[in-house]
């Protein structure tokens, strides 16, 4: 007997190819927070999906920057319930990101959704 998980983060999620995440960022709506950089764009199949860039300028450790990546893409499996459509969106982070934790994260990024329309207000769990 398997159990389905609805939460999970699949390959389906992930955004892979170069063109795709370059598309998104010419077409895709430009954010801004404290410790980010969003492209988002209404997602063109069936599932929402996040493409993440954490450079080495940021931190030249993979341990930090694989860190952050992690906390991104829970946030975006923990949240992808709360959106008003699919869409698509590349995360880029800045320099000063290194240093915030999950709930900061979970903070700024909701904040952003909910003013921007991207997360719906009337979503019961």
């Amino acid at each position: 007997m398997s159990i389905i998980h609805q939460n999970k983060f699949s390959s389906n999620n992930r955004i892979k190819k170069r063109k795709l995440f370059l598309e998104i960022q010419e077409s895709g709506e430009k954010l801004f927070t404290n410790h980010f950089l969003i492209f988002v764009r209404e997602s063109r199949d069936n599932h929402s999906k996040i493409g993440i860039t954490i450079s080495k300028k940021i931190d030249k450790r993979a341990v930090v920057r694989n860190k952050l990546k992690r906390r991104l893409r829970e946030f975006f499996r923990t949240s992808k319930k709360y959106f008003n459509k699919k869409y698509e969106m590349i995360i880029i982070g800045k320099k000063n990101s290194k240093d915030i934790n999950f709930h900061e994260i979970h903070r700024e990024l909701t904040r952003l959704f909910y003013l921007k329309n991207i997360f719906n207000a009337k979503k019961n769990n």
